[in-house]
Order: C-alpha cells, then sequence, then structure tokens
C-alpha cells in the first residue's frame, strides 16, 4: 500500500483518540513512564504521540515514510522527544532489532495484517505482564455505519470504482472478525 499522498491529511482530518483511551491505557498497564511502547502501523502517529508521555520509549512503525515524516513533525512541534520513528512493516517486527515491548497499540491497522503471523511475532516480543492493544472499530461490515457513510462510498465508487481503492492497491475485505483470530 502506499499512502504517501495521504500522509498530512491522515494527520490533520482523521479524527484522534480521546485523553480517557490513553488514561485507561495508563491504568490497565501500569504505565509509569518506565515502560517501552509500540504502535504497528502508526500512520501520522495519532495513537503513539499521546500515549508517548506515559512510557520511556515508543517505536512507532509504519511502512509508508510520508507517515512517519507526519508523525515526527508532529512530535517536533509538541516537544515529544521519546519515540522513534521506524520505516518497517508487520512482516519485519521481529528483525527490527526492537527491544523488549511492554505495550503494543494497533489502532486502526491489525486488519491490514497477517493478524495470526503478526500476534505470534509479537508473543516473542511482549514482556511477561505486557500487553497488546487492538484500538477499532473491527473490521469493515461488523459495526454499524454512521448515516454519512452511504454518501462517502457513493462519491468513492463514482469517481475510483467499485472496488474499494486503499493507497496504490484496492483493500482486502477480511473474512475473518478480530475476535476469531484472538481466541484461536
Amino acid at each position: 500500500m502506499c499512502f504517501a499522498s495521504a500522509a498530512e491529511h491522515y494527520a490533520r482530518f482523521r479524527p484522534w483518540y480521546p485523553d480517557e483511551f490513553f488514561a485507561l491505557l495508563t491504568e490497565r498497564f501500569g504505565l509509569d513512564g518506565t515502560q517501552t511502547a509500540m504502535d504497528l502501523g502508526c500512520g501520522p502517529g495519532i495513537s503513539a504521540l499521546p500515549l508517548g508521555p506515559h512510557v520511556a520509549r515508543l517505536y512507532a512503525i509504519d511502512p509508508e515514510p510520508g507517515m512517519l515524516a507526519a508523525g515526527a513533525r508532529l512530535a517536533i512541534e509538541r516537544n515529544i522527544t521519546n519515540i522513534e520513528w521506524v520505516n518497517g512493516d508487520s512482516t519485519q517486527i521481529t528483525t527490527l532489532g526492537l527491544p523488549p515491548i511492554d505495550l503494543c497499540v494497533m489502532a486502526k491497522s491489525f486488519h491490514w495484517f497477517d493478524r495470526p503471523r503478526v500476534l505470534a511475532d509479537l508473543d516473542c516480543l511482549i514482556t511477561p505482564g505486557g500487553g497488546i492493544v487492538i484500538a477499532s472499530a473491527g473490521p469493515p461490515g461488523t459495526t454499524p455505519l454512521p448515516a454519512w457513510a452511504p454518501v462517502i462510498a457513493q462519491v468513492r465508487t463514482t469517481y475510483l470504482g467499485p472496488v474499494r481503492r486503499a493507497g496504490t492497491g484496492t483493500y482486502p475485505e477480511p473474512e475473518d472478525r478480530f475476535t476469531d483470530t484472538l481466541w484461536h
């Protein structure tokens, strides 16, 4: 996938998570500024930037350099200095030389991955007592859509055709629900 031209649009228009989400992560995982975290499929840092102040080190990983550049720019603007922006993807997490990870967040990215493989790879990286957080409404078709969604679908279909596009490719609709993958 190539999302280079979308990076600044993601940074500006993609909804950010509420502060309560990060307060919940802090409470549930005992984040006290000493942990190491990873945001896998970080985009422009929509979850990495608010999570950064709660951990000692955060690895923000994405295959799109434009997304990483947008995130790094926002980090500078917000004076967040403990995030390492790593060019890579979900198939490389065991070869990136990462230290043990206390918390891995995948925010609206899990559906892009080979989910069983990513979970197996994370099992090798996550510390005892650490965890994985998937912040998503789930795969398309598994959650109610907002009232305006059909208008967006119609515009997208009119200008881009009936197959849903994603970057320079198409969007592969997941065939299983996240919970099915997680419980196997």
